[in-house]
């Protein structure tokens, strides 16, 4: 069964988000690949892993580095794997992207992923009825969603799935 979780945060906190959950696959080895929208939202991430702790580094690269196949954490706006990862996350997906990514004659062919995240701001306008829509299309059968917002506190809650 794969494992897929949502996370709702604010656009203000999606890098913060973003970094603690690429230290949290980084640490349990799990070689992840990072979706981005588009090249600048890349360069982003990519320095902000750069900056994120003075105590721990979080190796990774971009598709604009060379050796993409040796890299825990590798992050790109194309639909593709290189680093033959066991986990992905897609930061922001439209429609579109979570449909072609699904397809299955896409290169990522997303039933091989142990865990697949989908890390949302609060700007996006796909709603999670329609993540979980596109996924019982796919060629990803037997799944699990899990649903997450942060309460007042600041700490992340399980909310309840919608079918």
């Amino acid at each position: 069964m794969i494992k897929i979780n949502c996370y709702t945060t604010t656009q203000d906190d999606l890098h913060k988000t973003f970094c603690k959950l690429a230290e949290k696959c980084y640490y349990a080895n799990l070689r992840t690949n990072v979706i981005t929208q588009n090249a600048d939202y890349t360069k982003s991430l990519d320095r902000v892993l750069w900056t994120h702790s003075k105590k721990h580094f979080i190796p990774h690269a971009t598709n604009a580095d060379p050796s993409p196949e040796k890299q825990p954490i590798y992050i790109t706006d194309k639909l593709e794997n290189p680093n033959q990862a066991e986990s992905i996350i897609f930061i922001n997906p439209d429609k579109s992207t979570l449909l072609e990514s699904t397809a299955k004659d896409s290169e990522l062919n997303i039933g091989n992923f142990q865990k697949i995240s989908l890390l949302l701001d609060d700007t996006q306008k796909i709603s999670h009825l329609e993540i979980n829509n596109i996924l019982k299309k796919s060629p990803v059968k037997i799944f699990e969603i899990n649903l997450f917002v942060k309460n007042e506190q600041g700490m992340w809650q399980k909310a309840p799935t919608e079918n």
